[in-house]
């Protein structure tokens, strides 16, 4: 019974089967003929261009079978399985632009995260980074993030010893405070940060004891233990992605293991083999040499013998860091027989030595710590790439996302990014910067000579990378120095600063010519422009630093339980401070006001985020600026912070521990203060008070303004000197700036704020009375 039963359902399917393919035919006819004119269309129209690559299939074949399994009669279970051939030669439509709708993987490539504790400011970078990635993973994709990848220097001072191998753990702990491994597998390559000798015959032990402090989840992807056991080589795949990393055992310069080479040509070539069509990544600290951004700045940066392997493989993808250049700069980006990215650098930024202004060292900005950079991937359906830039630091997306095109026979995918975009046809050249000025100033007792120059930026299709000066005097070149134009710190070009100034420093009296000249990230200059300097001794020149005029810079109102900024110059990071109805009081008269209350841990962190660089703070404090507060504060015999942002330099309004208000203010090198102007008092125990402080750089003097009377006056270096690190454009309100960026100096002692305010320019008397005046009207009646 149960065999005519199948044999009635297996003619009634073949007469389906028969039907099908004849109709399968038909379709496939129908469907070459469409494409053929469609091909013609095309071809007769030589202004069209496609971005769809098509793939030949010879054969396409689908097997269909039904299986019956009966128990008394009646069908458990039906399984089908049918076969269909098409003809072959149909073409199939491979999308080659990339489709966010249809993202199956998307993953994080990271550098240099240089970790040596779990809390901080380094830490706090790294937790941050992972949090952005995973938000935007999450926005983009239903499966959110799949994978973090590090290139390296995972750890700061693994090379220092054995015991610096703990900072593996407070990564991992840092990694799994926003993501599980088990969902989230990191994957990773040793950095020279993170091996004992620094990249030499040892790295293959060294790298084992790196991973012993890792649990097994870390490796749970790898499918090629022997090759991390006996050559520090990975080999790891995730959502079908093959990912590769490889370490050198030589640092001066940069080499690999011969059998560490041998490993990866053949490792690629098996994996290449069986998918061409799928990109590949590579993961090594060093840069692969003359590709992307910084990839020839030195043989310890730089690996010149992986390119001969990599060069026969264009599905490869390499990500690199070691460098901590910026990914604002389009060449870090580049296509030559593969593609190359670079990771930035999750904790500080460098640069190519170009002798510019400014700097810490040779390639560290003096703002180098304000940065923090990385990107995420993702994968469409049909393998196609986009990589977004992410600044970390400012939590924004930096310019157009990077798209490639998913790998073909014809290598047309490698076409996109490469040098070419900075040759003449494809790249302007930037304009010369305009409206130089200069001027100086002389110390009489030495008779040195100052000289500051001032101008306006050059404009470019991308960006102006930096400016060349050169001084020269009676013919000779005198001092030749480079002024960085602040890319690095904007995600948007637009938001370039549009002037520059740059002290260069000491010169002897005479006549001077200065040549200028802009150059873009892609080497195209300028014309030159040239500036006459006449410099003399005792000479009195125009006053260097005017102040500047006077207007509200920052303006806080503490309402219905909220802490506002009306300008929008500050960023606020409430710390458990509380804004309620509150009664105060002055003369001696009782008000009930919406204010600010701050004790103890208890305070609130600010930004001036639009100074967003240190030498904007630098610049601002140069041109004169004013702080206002009307508040009431508990004596404790402490010092306590008011409106304050002191650290290793800055400027703060506070009170000393004779319950006094005063201002201080750092000058010239890091660490060191003017001697702070002092209100001539004690405060009340009871009353509000009403202080102003003044930052005056055309008198050279600060001075301090208690309920609108002038108390005192103090000289002051006409040198300011920022707060150190991070902390340069930051203060607190009830609390003064730490150098990990809390509010735990001189902490207020149940300190009261009913009004704070910061203006560019000085307050004169006149100004300090309306002040007052609108201060005190902020009580009512």
């Amino acid at each position: 019974m149960w065999y005519n039963h199948y044999r009635v359902i297996y003619e009634i399917d073949w007469g389906y089967s028969y039907m099908r393919k004849a109709l399968s035919v038909l379709l496939a006819t129908l469907f070459i003929f469409s494409i053929v004119m469609l091909t013609v269309s095309c071809n007769s129209n030589s202004e069209t261009k496609s971005s769809t690559t098509t793939e030949t299939i010879a054969e396409i074949t689908t097997e269909k079978t039904t299986e019956i399994v009966t128990t008394n009669d009646e069908t458990d279970e039906i399984t089908e399985t049918v076969t269909t051939t098409e003809d072959p030669g149909t073409i199939v439509a491979k999308d080659s632009q990339f489709d966010e709708s249809k993202i199956v993987f998307t993953f994080a490539a990271l550098s240099d995260t240089h970790i040596e504790s779990n809390t901080g400011v380094v830490a706090n970078k790294f937790v941050s980074a992972l949090n952005q990635l995973k938000t935007r993973a999450n926005a983009d994709c239903d499966s959110g993030l799949s994978a973090v990848f590090v290139a390296g220097d995972l750890i700061n001072t693994g090379y220092a010893d054995r015991s610096s191998y703990k900072q593996v753990t407070y990564f991992t702990q840092l990694y799994e405070s926003v993501l599980n491994p088990e969902d989230v597998p990191m994957v990773f390559c040793l950095g020279n940060h993170d091996t004992l000798s620094e990249w030499t015959g040892t790295t293959v032990e060294e790298n084992k004891i790196f991973n012993s402090y890792l649990d097994e989840v870390y490796f749970s992807t790898d499918v090629d233990l022997q090759s991390l056991e006996d050559l520090a080589c990975r080999h790891c795949i995730i959502n079908g992605y093959h990912v590769l990393t490889i370490t050198p055992n030589n640092a001066f310069p940069v080499r690999y293991s011969e059998a560490a080479k041998e490993w990866l040509d053949k490792t690629l070539n098996e994996i290449t083999s069986e998918n061409p069509n799928q990109y590949v990544i590579v993961l090594t600290h060093p840069m692969i040499y003359d590709t992307v951004y910084g990839s020839t700045l030195g043989t310890h940066w730089y690996a010149e013998d992986l390119t001969s392997t990599l060069e026969k493989y264009p599905q490869v993808v390499t990500f690199s860091g070691h460098l901590h250049f910026p990914l604002n700069d389009p060449r870090s980006i580049m296509q030559t027989s593969f593609t190359s990215l670079g990771c930035g650098s999750v904790r500080y930024m460098a640069i190519e030595d170009g002798n510019y202004l400014y700097m810490s060292g040779a390639t560290t900005m003096k703002d180098k710590d304000v940065f923090s950079q990385g990107l995420l991937c993702e994968v469409d359906e049909n393998g196609n790439m986009r990589f977004i830039r992410m600044d970390f630091y400012h939590e924004e997306i930096i310019g157009e996302y990077w798209e490639i095109s998913h790998p073909n026979k014809n290598n047309t995918h490698l076409d996109k990014y490469t040098k070419e975009r900075g040759n003449e046809e494809n790249n302007s050249a930037p304009t010369a910067p305009t409206n130089l000025a200069y001027t100086y100033s002389t110390n009489k007792n030495t008779g040195t000579i100052c000289l500051t120059v001032t101008f306006d930026a050059g404009t470019d299709d991308e960006f102006v990378h930096d400016y060349s000066m050169s001084m020269y005097k009676d013919g000779k070149l005198k001092k030749k120095l480079g002024v960085l134009a602040d890319f690095y710190l904007h995600c948007n070009t637009e938001n370039m600063r549009k002037s520059y100034i740059a002290e260069l420093g000491t010169f002897s009296q005479g006549t001077y010519e200065l040549e200028m000249v802009a150059y873009d990230s892609w080497g195209a200059c300028s014309e030159t422009v040239n500036l006459t300097i006449v410099l003399e001794k005792f000479a009195d020149p125009q006053i260097e630093r005017k102040n500047a005029p006077l207007t509200v810079y920052a303006d806080f109102d503490f309402e219905n339980g909220l802490i506002l900024e009306k300008t929008g110059n500050v960023k606020i990071q409430n710390h458990g401070a509380i804004v309620s109805n509150t009664k105060v009081t002055l003369a001696g008269k009782d008000y009930w006001v919406d204010a600010l209350h701050t004790s103890g841990d208890n305070y609130v962190i600010c930004s001036l985020y639009n100074l967003v660089a240190p030498i904007d703070v630098k610049n601002f404090a140069e041109n004169g600026f004013s702080v206002e507060a009307f508040y009431h504060t508990n004596n404790n015999g402490k010092v306590q912070g008011v409106v304050c942002g002191t650290q290793s330099g800055g400027w703060g309004l506070a009170i000393n521990a004779e319950y006094k208000p005063y201002f201080i203010t750092g000058y010239g090198a890091a660490g060191k203060y003017n001697p702070s102007v002092v209100g001539t008092e004690k405060l009340s125990s009871t009353d509000l008070i009403h202080v102003v402080a003044v930052y005056d750089v055309e008198e050279l003097t600060s001075s301090i303004y208690v309920n609108g009377v002038l108390k005192s006056t103090q000289s002051i270096d006409p040198t300011f000197c920022v707060g150190s690190d991070l902390t340069y454009n930051m203060f607190c309100l009830g609390s003064d700036i730490t150098s990990d960026l809390l509010g735990r100096d001189f902490q207020a002692n149940n300190m009261t704020i009913v009004d704070a305010k910061i203006y560019t320019g000085v307050l004169s008397q006149d100004d300090v009375n309306t002040a007052y005046g609108n201060a005190v009207a902020l009580l009512g009646d």
